[in-house]
């Protein structure tokens, strides 16, 4: 089933990650999904590709990249199993995701999941928290990047 694992915006007890779907939501998700299998090494969707669906990782592992004017990869992003991916621009994924293990994902057509968040607003919440958790953990793993390689210390003349 579609899950979407966050900390939770308010006050938790629980300092971990939490399913904050309904079965109910999930369920729903699930009927207006399509349940997708690659292998290692497909590629999801392509940078700049028309952007119509959202998607939700079951099991595997996927990298997100982007593809400088040089030829350049950058990896932008790890996704592990619970993840959402497929976040667009103006209707254009943003980057390229390439499966790096074997991968099954619910690939979630964004018209009808914008139709479900307007009939359930809990749904928007939900992923508005998702949203909010890894924008969290990026700020977090950026802060510890910086404290690994702080860079060259600057001095006035």
């Amino acid at each position: 089933m579609p899950s979407v694992y966050a900390i939770p915006l308010g006050k938790s007890t629980d300092p971990h990650p939490l399913e904050l779907l309904s079965a109910e939501q999930q369920q729903r998700l699930a009927d207006c999904s399509t349940l997708i299998r690659l292998r290692k090494g497909s590629i999801v969707f392509g940078e700049g590709s028309e952007s119509r669906y959202l998607y939700n990782l079951s099991k595997g592992m996927i990298e997100t990249y982007h593809v400088h004017g040089d030829g350049q990869r950058r990896i932008t992003a790890f996704m592990f199993p619970n993840d959402l991916f497929g976040m667009s621009e103006n209707g254009r994924y943003c980057m390229t995701a390439q499966a790096i293990t074997p991968i099954v994902a619910y690939r979630i057509p964004i018209v009808q999941l914008a139709r479900l968040m307007q009939e359930d607003p809990s749904l928007q919440l939900h992923l508005l928290c998702k949203a909010c958790h890894e924008i969290r953990e990026s700020d977090k793993a950026r802060f510890r990047q910086c404290h690994i390689h702080p860079g060259p210390r600057r001095t006035m003349p």
